[in-house]
């Protein structure tokens, strides 16, 4: 039973707590860097006023049960640098707003309900490192210029309703390590100079034109692995 939490509030007797939202308690976090309520049973939806809290760096609300929207207000925490929201059963899509979160290096959303297209903002954030977007229900096509600051690692939008081409854009992710495009889609190739030091790619082969892979442990061999 989670009782005398600071800025949490516990519901019917303790049993399921949800987010607390009081505007008393919002004044008390202000000064709040990091936030980690993850794998706490939280239910319910995650309050707007969690935007107030503009000094977060770290947010961290994963494995829970909260769903409804993800609240746009979350776009005026401008400090961010890690948010994971990832397996609960969050609904509709990904708010515009976040293309304003430009110091995020790390945005996990995968294991929810998410749908409709990825925003086209998301192009703004150009110092993700790592974008997990998979096991979703996102349609349309990836932005052409998704994360455009080339410093992606990680990237996974596997097992969502994706179409399309694989953008060109790729070509700028020279520190890719890991892929995941499986259980989409896509068409179109993905070459060498696009799968930076790309140390695995999961990724429907017979879809695909072509699928190069270039494996980090054999940078300074003739091979390639295909």
């Amino acid at each position: 039973m989670k009782r005398g939490w600071y800025g949490v509030i516990c519901a019917n007797g303790g049993n399921e707590p949800t987010l607390w939202n009081h505007p008393a308690y919002n004044r008390k976090l202000a000064n709040l860097v990091y936030l980690d309520l993850s794998v706490d049973q939280f239910s319910g939806t995650i309050p707007q006023q969690i935007g107030s809290l503009t000094k977060l760096d770290t947010l961290h609300i994963f494995d829970n049960h909260l769903n409804g929207s993800t609240p746009g207000e979350l776009g005026n925490v401008k400090n961010l640098t890690v948010l994971k929201l990832h397996d609960n059963q969050l609904t509709v899509t990904i708010p515009t707003s976040f293309g304003n979160l430009r110091n995020l290096d790390t945005l996990f959303l995968h294991a929810n309900k998410l749908s409709s297209s990825i925003p086209k903002k998301l192009a703004y954030l150009d110092n993700l490192v790592a974008l997990a977007m998979g096991v979703n229900q996102f349609s349309g096509h990836l932005p052409e210029q998704l994360c455009q600051g080339g410093k992606l690692e990680i990237f996974m939008v596997m097992s969502n309703k994706l179409t399309g081409p694989i953008p060109r854009a790729f070509g700028i992710y020279q520190k890719l390590r890991f892929i995941d495009l499986s259980d989409d889609d896509f068409h179109g190739e993905l070459k060498r100079r696009q799968a930076g030091k790309c140390e695995s790619l999961v990724i429907p082969v017979l879809e695909i034109t072509l699928v190069v892979i270039y494996h980090r442990r054999l940078e300074t061999s003739k091979g390639l692995r295909t």
